[in-house]
């Protein structure tokens, strides 16, 4: 296992090689006065080769860079619609990379297919993300957030995520009340639920609503959790939570 591994690590670093090597030579050829015409076959092998770089960010982005800049002629159009066309793969490492490029360089028409990706668990952050990115904290994106966080078959940690993800983005770009609370309302209606990965909704819960630290929401909360059964890694951290606020006392503890 351990020489497959190492031969299709070699495999990865040689064929980034031979893509830079082209890189250079196309733009030797340009400068020389020689015209590059570049066809959409040879942004998508850019863009695929970048997704088989392993630990070196920097690569990724020059590739992803020169796969725009270069071969798009900066047609941003043009390379999201082959960015589209690529996250269509089976390989889940390639289509979330792709995923998650939409959220930079697509646009409205490129929302239902991310909303089709929130269903499976391997694209659900990256394509919420990205919706939230194209079009903002919309009634129609918290709504999409609403129906994933509503499937009982997607995995507690995903739906967590998208949680801690959403508030944030919502905070951080100052959505308004209205949406803060639709987001919020959101966000609530699934924390009772959430028996897995307690701490981190909690905590995320806290860090963008102080007024929850300390409130019958939040009490209300971990003994919903906390009935139906926390992981051994939780009892003591909701344990904790819930005898201090019983003993705020509990009959003081703001709505």
């Amino acid at each position: 296992m351990n020489r497959k591994i190492k031969l299709l690590g070699v495999v990865a670093a040689l064929l980034t090689q031979c893509l830079a090597l082209r890189a250079i030579t196309e733009e030797d050829n340009a400068v020389a006065g020689d015209e590059v015409v570049y066809q959409d076959e040879d942004v998508r092998r850019t863009l695929s080769m970048s997704c088989c770089v392993i630990d070196n960010s920097s690569k990724i982005n020059r590739m992803r860079n020169h796969a725009l800049s270069v071969q798009c002629g900066n047609d941003t159009n043009r390379f999201a619609r082959i960015v589209c066309e690529l996250a269509h793969t089976n390989n889940v490492r390639m289509a979330r990379a792709m995923i998650g490029l939409l959220g930079t360089y697509g646009s409205a028409e490129h929302v239902p297919f991310l909303v089709s990706q929130t269903t499976n668990e391997a694209y659900a952050v990256r394509a919420i993300n990205s919706i939230f990115r194209i079009e903002g904290a919309t009634s129609n994106a918290i709504a999409v957030v609403d129906e994933l966080l509503s499937c009982t078959n997607m995995d507690f940690e995903v739906r967590t995520a998208v949680c801690k993800d959403v508030l944030g983005f919502v905070k951080l770009h100052h959505a308004g009340d209205a949406t803060w609370t639709n987001t919020l309302s959101c966000v609530m209606s699934y924390a009772p639920t959430a028996s897995r990965y307690v701490s981190v909704l909690d905590s995320a819960l806290m860090d963008f609503d102080p007024s929850y630290s300390n409130s019958h929401r939040r009490l209300s909360v971990l003994r919903s959790v906390n009935s139906l059964g926390v992981s051994a890694y939780q009892i003591d951290y909701v344990t904790n939570a819930i005898n201090e606020l019983v003993a705020y006392p509990e009959e003081n503890l703001p709505e």
